[in-house]
């Protein structure tokens, strides 16, 4: 679990734990820049390996472009995320029209929240 004392990565779960603090953006950007200026830093770089899956409260965006993804990838858990249940009447209209092309090469769809 995330402890708080490094921000050099997040852990996968870490948005689903019971004790991670929900902070609005702007908390976000505040702890960001306090951090920096604690450490005299003139940039932030970090790496996360937090997975985005249905429960994920998005705060930044409200539109996404992507392509139509594999059955049980994790980047289906993304867009489920993103539109909710809604997802699966999205995929079964591609599915249906043999014109609609799935994968890094295929078709993209735009969804607003």
């Amino acid at each position: 679990a995330y402890t708080g004392e490094s921000l050099d990565e997040l852990p996968q779960w870490y948005p689903y734990a019971p004790g991670h603090p929900r902070l609005t953006v702007k908390e976000s950007m505040d702890a960001l820049l306090r951090h920096m200026d604690e450490t005299g830093a003139d940039r932030f770089i970090s790496s996360t390996r937090v997975i985005i899956a249905p429960g994920y409260d998005y705060r930044v965006v409200n539109g996404m472009v992507t392509n139509f993804h594999q059955p049980h990838s994790t980047l289906l858990l993304l867009v489920s995320a993103f539109i909710g249940p809604g997802w699966r009447d999205v995929y079964d209209y591609a599915l249906a029209d043999a014109r609609y092309r799935f994968l890094s090469y295929g078709d993209a769809c735009l969804f607003l929240q």
